[in-house]
């Protein structure tokens, strides 16, 4: 059988596509995602420590110094495993947590930060306590609007478009916001590393 070389383009092409794609699949993706660089060195270690003793090889480490970055990596490199903060510039966690969770439901989050309900006591203004006082309901319903405009990715002028910032505006602790969402464990900085890695350790079923 002949072939011309369009037909042999095509079919080098075709395998090398097909390559690139199982590889993505096979290799682990682990994302550290932090816009502290101190953080991201120690979360490096942990994970480090957590594929040696579940003696993982196939894995690919990727950084991303806030949320943002790690939707768009994670378009091209789906995610096996997600450490991430919550406070961060351009894209919080917690915003990201939900996106991440409609794009890849089976992946395992796990969020690290000194964060708690103080704060939502350090994002208040005036303006974003107005709805303190709703009932746990109502505050609910507030959060799920939030939410589903974070998940479709648009943002609307004069609304809150950020998970953190509705957790500021609802007195709502982010923690707790993230487990309901979809977080798989939460670690408290600052961490141990052995204790870090032993806990990460116990959620992953490799």
């Amino acid at each position: 059988m002949n072939w011309n070389l369009c037909e042999i383009d095509y079919l080098n092409t075709y395998f090398y596509c097909l390559f690139c794609s199982l590889a993505k699949v096979n290799n682990m993706n682990i994302y550290c995602v932090d816009d502290s660089h101190l953080h991201i060195s120690k979360m490096t270690e942990v994970i480090k420590a957590v594929c040696s003793l579940k003696d993982i090889s196939d894995y690919q480490l990727i950084e991303c110094s806030d949320a943002s970055q790690l939707i768009e990596k994670a378009k091209y490199y789906p995610p096996f495993l997600i450490t991430m903060d919550i406070n961060m510039p351009s894209m919080d966690g917690l915003s990201a947590l939900v996106r991440i969770r409609k794009m890849y439901p089976s992946c395992i989050i796990v969020m690290v930060s000194s964060e708690s309900k103080d704060v939502v006591k350090r994002l208040c203004t005036v303006d974003t306590k107005k709805h303190f006082d709703a009932d746990d309901a109502k505050k609910q319903e507030m959060l799920d609007k939030v939410i589903t405009r974070v998940k479709s990715g648009v943002k609307e002028p004069g609304k809150i478009n950020s998970v953190l910032e509705a957790c500021a505006s609802l007195g709502m602790d982010p923690i707790v916001v993230a487990k309901n969402y979809g977080a798989d464990a939460f670690i408290s900085k600052p961490f141990d590393i052995a204790e870090a890695s032993k806990k990460i350790s116990s959620i992953l079923k490799v």
